[in-house]
């Protein structure tokens, strides 16, 4: 499906009034798990899954992403385990910041998606501020929201992120899973950041593509022969980071 075809499906849902969602209570029935994981959802749990604890997550920044490792491992009898991948974020996060913190901070917008225009809330501003730029329009902590061209165009960033337009060339494609996902991962997100931003290379444990716009597409555009430049996947170059 397009990305018009998801955002005209999904608002027939909502004023449906249907959940995108469903749950296979079969499955659930015969994996019978002890504890569900689900994010922000109405869980209703068949009786037949003997299920012995469901829980909620709906974390807003980075500290509730380490809270919410907290609780699973509270809920999993893992606490020691937890606290050790909790501080091992932490040590992470600090040998990025440390790393930054002499650079300029640059003025940095992501999309999560384009049609239409969507600017990421949640953790993604703070990701930003700790990987040495900030987000000119999203509070650390603050809901996802529709933006237009104009709101882009009027903060006028350094850098755009999973953006089709820029006239410095400083656009990047990225894996949105290192972003969106509120977990350790998020840390392999904010080390990508970094090294999109400034360049410095850090431990990055997931394996990470990121596409960068070459500059002579930009010129290629800003003097009308972009349609010599072939097919758009010549356009970029591959900054592949992380462990393979």
């Amino acid at each position: 499906m397009t990305s018009q075809e998801v955002e005209r499906v999904m608002q027939e849902y909502m004023k449906a009034g249907r959940s995108t969602f469903e749950i296979d209570r079969h499955w659930l029935g015969q994996a019978q798990p002890g504890i569900i994981l689900t994010q922000d959802l109405c869980l209703a749990c068949d009786a037949n899954a003997n299920c012995a604890k469901a829980l909620i997550l709906n974390p807003r920044t980075i500290q509730g992403i380490m809270d919410t490792v907290m609780d699973i491992g509270r809920a999993a009898d893992a606490h020691d385990a937890a606290n050790t991948l909790v501080l091992e974020m932490k040590d992470r996060l600090q040998r990025i910041r440390d790393l930054v913190s002499a650079k300029p901070r640059l003025k940095v917008i992501s999309l999560e998606g384009v049609n239409p225009l969507v600017g990421g809330g949640h953790w993604i501003p703070e990701m930003k501020i700790w990987a040495g730029g900030y987000d000119p329009l999203f509070e650390p902590g603050c809901n996802a929201r529709k933006l237009e061209w104009k709101d882009i165009v009027s903060a006028n960033p350094e850098v755009l992120i999973l953006c089709p337009c820029s006239r410095r060339g400083n656009l990047f494609l990225v894996d949105h899973a290192i972003y969106s996902r509120p977990g350790p991962r998020v840390v392999d997100g904010i080390a990508a950041l970094a090294f999109i931003l400034h360049g410095v290379e850090v431990d990055i444990r997931t394996p990470v593509h990121i596409m960068r716009l070459k500059q002579s597409v930009v010129e290629a555009v800003l003097t009308g022969s972009a349609d010599a430049m072939g097919s758009w996947r010549d356009w970029f170059e591959d900054l592949r980071v992380g462990s393979l």
